[in-house]
């Protein structure tokens, strides 16, 4: 029914109070600079920090006072960790350590909480506040262009991010130069979805053998590597989807895209299901 959000940019904006909007939620904003007043588990994340990351080689807390870090304690030239690695030790200590050590305002451990529905009898379930994750709210929760829309082509179908996506459904001439909503996701700039006909649509790029490994990071890393390239080359080209993907093809082995994609594909490994 309620959430809280610092002052960030994004929480202030048209999209997030739609997103809320939707599902009936209430925003509160915690002032400035009292993180105290902020979401209850703002305070799983302190814990986690002090009981576990902050013990890990190569955690930055010394970086708080930069003059304080030398060549010896600087935490790149000593971090060891991968996010394939990290991820079941974050797990480990989060299901099996602090969710059975004794919570000193429970009198007991969070997990024998959960299992005896501590607060239950008292306040019930409450189930009409429950949000399903279902497509929907998926879809909602993308990210999405300034506007919120993009014009549909009767032929090419959507444009986003330098990429056209079409679905079945764009068939219909009477859709041809309206204004649909979109969505995008940040993981796999293959797909797109657009609400048509009352319902959201998926929508998939030209090339999806190319694209649907690369993110919104790898993606804005390939235009701006392809930009330099024309311009140092002196040859001027329009960046579209064919160019973009004959470029990508041609610097497959280039570091810094290959470095990018890496990051990408352990981020979607390690994500808890």
């Amino acid at each position: 029914q309620m959430i809280v959000v610092d002052n960030g940019k994004p929480f202030d904006s048209l999209y997030f109070e739609t997103l809320l909007a939707c599902y009936s939620i209430t925003k509160k904003s915690r002032p400035p600079a009292q993180s105290r007043n902020g979401s209850v588990c703002e305070r799983l994340f302190g814990t986690t920090n002090t009981q576990f990351i902050h013990n890990l080689c190569g955690n930055t807390k010394l970086t708080k006072n930069v003059r304080e870090v030398t060549k010896e304690f600087n935490p790149r030239n000593l971090a060891v960790w991968t996010l394939e690695m990290l991820t079941p030790r974050i797990q480990q200590y989060c299901y099996e350590v602090y969710d059975t050590n004794e919570h000193s305002t429970l009198c007991q451990s969070p997990r024998e909480a959960m299992e005896t529905n501590l607060g239950v009898p008292e306040i019930g379930k409450r189930d009409f506040t429950i949000i399903p994750y279902d497509h929907d709210f998926q879809v909602r929760t993308l990210l999405t262009t300034r506007t919120g829309k993009a014009k549909l082509h009767g032929q090419k179908g959507v444009h986003l991010n330098y990429l056209d996506y079409w679905c079945d459904a764009f068939s219909d001439p009477k859709l041809a130069g309206t204004q649909v909503d979109v969505r995008f996701d940040p993981n796999n700039a293959s797909l797109a979805y657009a609400f048509v006909n009352g319902r959201w649509v998926s929508c998939y790029s030209s090339y999806v053998n190319i694209f649907q490994n690369m993110s919104a990071s790898s993606m804005a890393l390939a235009t701006t590597l392809f930009r330099a390239k024309r311009k140092a080359s002196g040859r001027a080209k329009i960046l579209n989807a064919v160019n973009l993907a004959n470029f990508m093809t041609e610097v497959a082995n280039d570091e810094a895209i290959l470095l990018q994609i890496a990051k990408d594909r352990a981020l979607r490994a390690s994500q808890f299901g």
